[in-house]
């Protein structure tokens, strides 16, 4: 099901890319994000490599190297990692509860507060790869 509604809007989002200044990255493709070790425990959330993954082809779109510090190549060239964490205490840390929170109504995100509460400005930094000057 998954697959299906993200090819679905893949497709959908790529008929976007012929417009001018689009550039289309299609991080759905890309295999090897499927690799594991891009993964938090939770199997739902990119972790930093996997974050890391995902930008660095939004670089390589853009003809901008990827920092090699990232570690991105460091797992291709390491080969397929373990293939699955479906062990007993993935269900019990994370498959259990999140039936629990589904059949009582509850949220993941129930009695959290925000990270940065309190939107705030970002500074751009006009020295990093492929800037250009900040007007003004």
């Amino acid at each position: 099901m998954f697959d299906a509604r993200g090819a679905r809007l893949t497709l959908a989002l790529r008929d976007l890319a012929d417009l001018p200044g689009v550039t289309f990255v299609d991080n759905f493709s890309d295999r090897a994000l499927r690799d594991i070790r891009y993964w938090s425990p939770d199997k739902l959330h990119l972790n930093s490599l996997g974050h890391a993954k995902v930008a660095s082809n939004v670089l390589s779109a853009l003809g901008v190297p990827v920092p090699e510090e990232w570690g991105v190549a460091e797992v291709a060239a390491g080969g397929p990692g373990q293939r699955s964490r479906n062990t007993a205490t993935y269900y019990r840390e994370y498959v259990l509860p999140w039936i629990g929170r589904r059949l009582t109504g509850r949220s993941s995100g129930d009695g959290r507060t925000a990270k940065r509460a309190t939107l705030e400005p970002v500074v751009l930094d006009a020295e990093g790869p492929g800037a250009e000057p900040l007007p003004g």
